[in-house]
């Protein structure tokens, strides 16, 4: 699979980098070149300045002797000879022929000074022009590597990504075809289970049929029990796709929360007649009203008190208890079971989760779901326990939603 995105973005990002790297050099030469300019400016400058001193200070000592020259014309006797007349106008045509021989010599000195200076330039331009090259190639040969090992990570993540999204995809697919599965077996079981469901109860509560033995009503209500809880581990896997495609929807409506608490405790009471479990239900304010969906918040309750009777032996207890703290209704399902032990009470309200792994009293969606419905009320769920007293669970969600 192709990221054309992702490598054109790469592409313009190393575009936009040796456009400014090619920038930075231009200006990088720019100055140099200025100050290089300056530098040498400022060396003409000196050097002119020192050669007109120079000048200077000859013209003067060659006016001075001038000057002394002449003077010792004027003090010659007046009736010097011819003779001495010539020897001065050799002296001073000799004196002009040193003089410019001098000023010749000068000045080949000075052009030579100026040719060694332009070498020395030149070559110190040559040298940096040459130390510049060297870096930027370096530079370069350092930029190509790096790109090349970006390079290489690239298509490494790329393959993984492109490995990743297929299986994504084909896990997806999977998922789908699952759910799609999921979905009719239930429906589809739901059907005949419940017609044999219906047919149970029709057959222990019919009068035609309560002559029969005690043996065969046991038969009957233990096809009923199954036939229950084969419809409720259904309604459990429903609930698992809703919560899963984000398809849960809740009636919200006001309720006496007192009568929410009785109906779900009363579904309970033969169960925990038969076990000789104390069943008992405390309500502090009978009068107190809950925002709620009452069917979901009674299919926690359920949960709650089903699981507590399950793990509870016989001659034990379950207290149901609500009250209203602050703007919260807090409702708490406390048993006389054995406990959970601390490293397994984060953990029980997972999907499919077991308190021990030879535990197979349920699938472990019972709690899981009760989470998501409380969850879904805005509220919370957790529990408190301590091994050998028991546990409680408790739930609490706003007064109003």
């Amino acid at each position: 699979m192709e990221f054309p995105c992702k490598s054109t973005l790469l592409q313009n990002e190393r575009k936009q980098t040796d456009g400014s790297l090619l920038l930075e050099r231009e200006q990088t030469d720019h100055s140099l070149a200025q100050a290089r300019a300056a530098a040498e400016a400022s060396a003409d400058l000196k050097l002119r300045r020192d050669r007109e001193q120079a000048n200077s200070e000859l013209l003067h000592a060659r006016v001075e002797s001038n000057v002394i020259s002449g003077a010792g014309r004027k003090t010659s006797p007046s009736g010097g000879t011819l003779l001495a007349t010539v020897e001065q106008e050799k002296f001073e045509a000799l004196l002009s022929t040193e003089r410019e021989r001098a000023d010749r010599t000068t000045e080949e000195e000075r052009l030579k000074a100026d040719g060694v200076i332009r070498q020395e330039r030149d070559l110190k331009r040559s040298l940096v022009r040459e130390l510049l090259v060297q870096e930027r190639e370096q530079t370069d040969a350092n930029l190509n590597d790096e790109r090349k090992q970006t390079d290489v990570e690239v298509a490494r993540v790329t393959s993984l990504l492109s490995t990743e999204i297929a299986t994504h995809c084909r896990t997806r697919a999977d998922l789908t075809t699952r759910d799609e599965f999921l979905a009719i077996v239930s429906h589809d079981l739901r059907n005949p289970i419940g017609a044999v469901l219906s047919c149970s109860e029709m057959l222990l509560e019919d009068g035609f049929y309560k002559e029969l033995d005690p043996e065969a009503k046991h038969w009957l209500g233990f096809i009923k029990r199954n036939t229950e809880t084969a419809l409720s581990l259904i309604s459990d896997i429903l609930d698992l796709e809703r919560f899963a495609g984000g398809k849960l929807s809740l009636n919200m409506e006001s309720l006496s929360l007192f009568q929410v608490m009785r109906e779900s405790v009363e579904n309970f009471v033969y169960e925990a007649a038969a076990k000789n479990i104390l069943l008992r239900m405390k309500m502090t304010d009978p009068t107190v009203l809950i925002c709620c969906d009452g069917s979901r918040i009674k299919q926690v309750l359920s949960n709650l008190i089903g699981n507590a009777l399950k793990f509870t032996p016989e001659g034990g207890s379950v207290i149901v208890d609500g009250e209203v703290v602050s703007d919260q209704i807090v409702i708490s399902i406390r048993d006389s079971g054995p406990g959970i032990p601390q490293e397994k009470r984060e953990s029980v309200f997972e999907r499919f989760a077991q308190i021990g792994s030879k535990d197979r009293r349920g699938l472990g969606l019972g709690l899981y779901i009760s989470k998501m419905l409380v969850e879904a009320h805005q509220g919370k769920i957790w529990v408190r326990s301590e091994l050998g007293n028991g546990s409680t669970f408790c739930f609490s969600i706003p007064k109003s939603v």
